[in-house]
């Protein structure tokens, strides 16, 4: 039994251990590694743009950043969820519910950049 645990990959250990949840089993541990190999390359790349911008220039980057960030959540205005519902409902409508909800976007986008160019 020794001999067969050290040639065995971790999630075929989760089948050994319980066979019933092999498999919830051994894609939570690919879920878990995907998501600190994520996190560590982040980690690394910020690191190093940061060495290289300087304090100023990442600083910037990162309201830059948090700006898109934020207005891209209001340009969305949940149109995600109804253009979905939608589309299933009716899909020879595709083209016209694409560009209703580009223009709902882009119009929201330009009021902001609008109002942020007046000072307001």
């Amino acid at each position: 039994m020794a001999s067969l645990l050290t040639t065995l990959a971790p999630t075929d250990l989760a089948g050994l251990l319980y066979p019933q949840h092999s498999g919830i089993i051994s894609n939570a541990g690919r879920l878990l590694a995907d998501q600190v190999l994520r996190m560590g390359a982040s980690l690394v790349v910020g690191v190093c743009l940061a060495r290289y911008l300087g304090p100023q220039q990442f600083g910037l980057m990162n309201d830059v950043i948090a700006f898109t960030s934020l207005f891209g959540t209001f340009a969305a205005l949940g149109l995600n969820g109804v253009v979905v519902r939608e589309l299933v409902g009716h899909p020879e409508d595709e083209e016209e519910m694409f560009g209703m909800t580009t223009r709902a976007s882009m119009s929201v986008i330009g009021l902001h950049s609008r109002s942020l160019g007046r000072g307001e």
